[in-house]
C-alpha cells in the first residue's frame, strides 16, 4: 500500500508527510467527504475512507516504520475544524491508535521548527498562525493576524502576498455568483495570479484555501453546455484542480454530452485513474480513441496519461507504418479483453473496426469458437487482423 519511495516523494512535494494528506492524495477519501468532516458535519472521517480498520492499522504500522527508516522526526499536529467560532478538535476514528497516528506529521530533521527560537519570535508565531487561518478558511481571524504581523514585522517580504490572498478570499465570499461575461477573467485571475501565490506562501495548505475558489467556478459552470473552444469552461475542469475526482466523475457521467467531446472523455479517464479504477479509465480511452482517433492521440502525446501511455507506446513500437490511429482502440481491447466487462457502464462503440474486435474478444472471454469472428475482421481489414493476432 505504501513504500519508502512514496513517502520520500510526498515529502519532496509537500515538505512533510502525514497520513491524512497521503490518503487524500491517493483518493482513498473523497475531497467532498473530507470537507464535510472539516466543517464538523461528520463525527468521524474513517467511515468515508476506502480502507477498513485492519487496513488502516497496517498502513499506520508501515508508514511509521518507513518514516523512522528515513530518519524523519514526528510532531503533534492537531486536527481543527474549519469554524471561525471555536477551535474544535476533530476525530478521525474512535480508535485511539488511529486517531493519534493521524494527529502527527513527519519532517526531515532540518525542517523541524526550533522551538526556542520559534516561540521567542512573535512575528514568526503570527505568520504561522496566519498561514493556518488562511488554510482553514478562518478569514476573519486571518484579517486580524495580518494587522498583527504588519505591526510586528512591516518588512516581511511576503506580507503583500498574504494581503492579496485575504483580499481574494473576501472577494469570492462576498461575490458568490460570477457574471457570465466575467467568467474568463475570473478563471484567468485564479490560475495566473492566485494559485501561484497560494502555493508559494501556504505550501501544502494551498489545496484547502484554493478549493473554495475552484468550487465557486464549478458552481457557475454547472449544467452549462461544453464548448470545445473553451475546454476550461466546464465544471469538471474546476473540480479537477482541487482535486475532487469523485465530483469530476459524477459531473461528467451526468452530462449527456460527455461522450461527444474527446476532451471530456479524456478528463473522465483521468478521474477514473485517480480513483484507482484503471479498467474504467482504459475503457474511456478506448471510446476516445475510436471516436476521435487523431484528437485522442494528440491528448495522449501531450498529457502522457499513465493509464494508457504504456499501451500507446507498445502500439507505436509495433506499428509498421500502416496501422492507423483509429485501430488503437481495437489494439487496447485485443491486449486487454477483460475491459469489455466495463461496457455496460458506457455508450456502445461507433466504429466497425472496434465492434468487430469487441465481438471477437467477447467470444474469447466466453470460450466460444472464434473462427467466424476472425473471418469478419479479415474481410474488413487484414491490417486489423494482424494487429489483433499480434497482440
Amino acid at each position: 500500500m505504501i513504500d519508502i519511495t512514496a513517502i520520500d516523494n510526498h515529502l519532496g512535494q509537500h515538505g512533510q508527510f502525514n497520513l491524512l494528506d497521503w490518503i487524500l492524495a491517493k483518493n482513498l477519501v473523497s475531497y467532498s467527504n473530507y470537507e464535510q468532516w472539516r466543517y464538523g458535519k461528520s463525527s468521524y472521517l474513517s467511515p468515508a475512507m476506502q480502507l477498513d480498520k485492519k487496513q488502516l492499522h497496517a498502513l499506520i504500522k508501515a508508514s511509521n516504520t518507513l518514516c523512522k527508516k528515513l530518519k524523519l522526526c514526528n510532531e503533534f499536529q492537531p486536527l481543527i475544524a474549519w469554524d471561525n467560532q471555536q477551535q474544535k478538535s476533530l476525530k478521525i476514528d474512535s480508535d485511539s491508535t488511529i486517531q493519534e497516528a493521524f494527529c502527527q506529521r513527519w519532517l526531515r530533521p532540518q525542517d523541524v521548527p526550533q522551538l526556542d527560537l520559534f516561540m521567542d519570535n512573535a512575528a514568526i508565531v503570527a505568520e504561522n498562525t496566519l498561514c493556518n487561518a488562511l488554510t482553514h478558511r478562518q478569514f476573519d481571524v486571518a484579517h486580524t493576524l495580518i494587522t498583527t504581523l504588519t505591526e510586528l514585522n512591516p518588512n516581511n517580504p511576503t506580507l503583500g502576498e498574504y494581503q492579496g490572498l485575504l483580499l481574494y478570499s473576501q472577494h469570492i465570499t462576498q461575490n458568490t455568483l460570477i457574471a457570465p461575461e466575467t467568467l474568463s477573467s475570473e478563471l484567468a485571475g485564479l490560475e495566473d495570479e492566485v494559485v501561484p501565490i497560494a502555493r508559494h506562501v501556504l505550501g501544502h495548505g494551498a489545496r484547502d484555501y484554493l478549493a473554495v475558489a475552484w468550487q465557486r467556478i464549478a458552481r457557475q459552470q454547472q449544467g452549462a453546455p461544453y464548448n470545445p473552444r473553451q475546454p476550461k469552461h466546464h465544471a469538471s475542469y474546476a473540480l479537477a484542480q482541487i482535486p475532487d475526482w469523485q465530483s469530476v466523475s459524477q459531473v461528467l457521467l451526468n452530462d449527456p454530452s460527455t461522450f461527444e467531446h474527446v476532451e471530456l472523455i479524456a478528463r473522465l479517464a483521468d478521474a477514473f485513474y485517480a480513483l484507482n479504477d484503471n479498467a474504467k479509465s482504459r475503457f474511456c480511452w478506448v471510446l476516445a480513441c475510436e471516436r476521435y482517433p487523431q484528437a485522442a492521440e494528440a491528448i495522449i502525446e501531450a498529457t502522457q496519461p499513465m493509464s494508457v501511455l504504456p499501451l500507446w507506446e507498445d502500439y507505436c513500437d509495433a506499428n509498421n507504418d500502416d496501422w492507423p490511429e483509429s485501430f488503437f482502440a481495437s489494439f487496447i481491447l485485443a491486449r486487454e479483453p477483460a475491459l469489455l466487462y466495463q461496457s455496460e457502464y458506457f455508450p456502445a462503440f461507433n466504429q466497425t473496426s472496434t465492434q468487430l474486435v469487441a465481438n471477437l474478444m467477447h467470444k474469447k472471454l466466453a470460450g466460444d469458437d472464434e473462427i467466424n469472428a476472425r473471418q469478419h475482421i479479415q474481410h474488413y481489414s487484414h491490417v486489423l487482423l494482424n494487429i489483433v493476432m499480434g497482440t
